[in-house]
This record gives structure tokens, sequence and C-alpha cells, in this order.
């Protein structure tokens, strides 16, 4: 039915015929659409009033207690069988869809869900190396604070005041300020002033370990999930997890350019810069990376090894 373009004429729909009142009314189909191109422009009719063509992607097909089966639009429906009536059967129709969709989309990925553990089990362990950096970092606040603004408002460049000469109209020269720019930084998560990497691929992973280890165990939780009507929640929480994954994916990248050595290099060149705005000192030595900013009761000091550990390949199934 929702590929015809005359859905109206579907064999066993009531034309012209109005429902009664009392009975129970069962949605079948909804967002039926029709094309207007085809239809001479037109879009498709309400089968129980006949005044003229309304709908052309909300049609809904409806069966009444007696077996009677109308096409209608979505508002006709609720004209014809009343709101309160309507709408209770369209929230039930919606829901058993929902839970039909989850289950559907569980079972298509139940054999993905290993790969899945095991991939957001090593990124567990790499968003918990983050911590100690971003923390360590953060206490530096005023370096943060220059550091975020270049990124969020100078796509990464961090400058310094300068000036230069230039010719007025009436032939006079001047010189006015100008900014250099100096380094390119990257890495905006690590600037943030809190760092969801961590709690993010905890619940993750606690998402897909409730699946259990074996197919039967993974089988039983959807089974179990059927019983209680919860399938579709089942599924928006895999989703959910999925997306975290590739969430922490990116941040643990982030701290890997940030503290990695290009990065540093940058930053201490324009530390070093005679101009810059900021009384610091970078350093960069192997897996050691410091600063030290006026004002600091003592100079951040971060070993950033198990930052540079190389991110797993992703699974296919999150392509």
């Amino acid at each position: 039915m929702k590929a015809s373009e005359y859905p109206e004429e579907f064999e066993g729909v009531a034309m012209g015929i109005k429902p009664h009142p009392e009975r129970n009314v069962t949605i079948i189909k909804d967002e039926i659409e029709v094309s207007a191109k085809k239809r001479d422009g037109h879009n498709a009719p309400c089968n129980i009033c006949l005044t003229r063509n309304k709908w052309r992607q909300e049609g809904i097909l409806v069966a009444d207690s007696e077996g009677w089966l109308f096409l209608v639009g979505s508002d006709c429906a609720k004209k014809h069988f009343g709101d309160a009536v309507f709408n209770k059967e369209h929230r039930r129709y919606r829901a058993d869809e929902e839970e039909k969709t989850g289950g559907e989309f569980l079972l298509k990925r139940i054999d993905h869900i290993p790969d899945l553990v095991a991939y957001a089990q090593i990124l567990q362990r790499m968003a918990s190396e983050t911590s100690n950096p971003h923390s360590s970092l953060h206490k530096a606040r005023k370096a943060v604070s220059v550091f975020r603004k270049a990124v969020d408002k100078d796509d990464g460049w961090l400058s310094v005041e300068g000036e230069r000469s230039v010719i007025l109209p009436d032939g006079r020269e001047t010189t006015e300020g100008t900014f250099e720019k100096v380094a390119r930084i990257r890495g905006r998560s690590v600037l943030k002033g809190k760092n969801v990497a961590p709690d993010k691929a905890s619940e993750a992973v606690e998402i897909l370990e409730r699946f259990g280890s074996t197919e039967d165990e993974r089988l039983d939780v959807i089974a179990k999930a059927e019983e209680q009507r919860k399938l579709a929640e089942l599924a928006t929480a895999y989703r959910h997890a999925v997306k975290a994954l590739h969430e922490v994916r990116e941040i643990v990248q982030d701290f890997r350019v940030f503290f990695g050595p290009e990065n540093f290099k940058g930053l201490e060149a324009w530390a070093e810069h005679r101009k810059c705005p900021l009384d610091i000192i970078v350093t960069s030595s192997g897996n050691e990376r410091t600063l030290e900013v006026d004002g600091m009761r003592r100079r951040c000091v971060i070993n950033v090894k198990p930052l540079m550990e190389e991110l797993p390949d992703k699974p296919a199934c999150m392509d």
C-alpha cells in the first residue's frame, strides 16, 4: 500500500462510509505516502469525508472492530474517531512499531557485540589514561585560558603582538599594531573544563557487557527485553554506547595530538618568543611535557607515554 499511487482504491477500503462512534479502532499502518506528481498534482482524499484531497505523507490505514478499513489523514482520523481514542491508539501503534524495529535492529547486530566489547574495553583503558594529563594541564589555568581562546576564536593560532609601517593617504609613514601568528595548536577536547572520556567509555562498556559473553546469553537478553516490552529501550542503549565510543575515540585522539611532539614544539616556539603575552616556560623531552606559568605554585610535569599508544582499529560494524 505504501508504494501505491492510489492507496484509497485499495481493495477493502470503505469509501464514504461513516464509522460507528462506539467501535474500537486499530491502526494497521501509518505514514503512508503518495506522490502528488503522479496524481496530477493531487493529494490523497480521506475515505470517510471525501470532501477534498487532504494528505500526501501522513496517510493512516485504520480498521474498526467490525473489520471495516478506512484510509484517512492524521487530522481526519482525530476528527472521525475522536482525539482521545485516536491518540491513545496511535501511541499504542507507535510503541509496537518501536518495539518491532528495536528487535530487528538488535538481531542484526547481535554478532557484532563481542568485537564492540573488546574495542570498548581498550578505549576505556586509554580514556582512563587521559585523567592525570588533563588534571595536571588545568593547573596552569592562565595558559589553558589562552590556549582555549586560540582554538575557539583563532582556529588554533597562538599569536604575538607586532607592528608594521604603513603609508597614510597624505604620504606620511606611521606604524600600526598587528598580530603575528607563531604556532597553531590542536586538541580542543583537552582544553575543556571537564574530561568526559573516562565516564563515557565506562558507560559504553557497561551497556555492551549487559548482553553477556556468549550468543545464547545475548539472545536471552533480547528475549527478556521482548517479554518486558523493552526492545526499543535496549536498542536505544546500544546506539548510545556506539555513539559514546565514537566520541571517546575523538577525545583520546585529541589528547594524543595536543600532547604530541609537534604540538608542543609549537607551544615552545610561542613561549620563547620575545613578545609572548604570557610569562610561560614550555618544555618537551621524550615522554615528558612541562608547563610553568607565572603565579603557579609549581610547574606542571606530565608523563604522556600512556597517551602515545596507538588507537585500536574501529570494528567494521561502527563504520
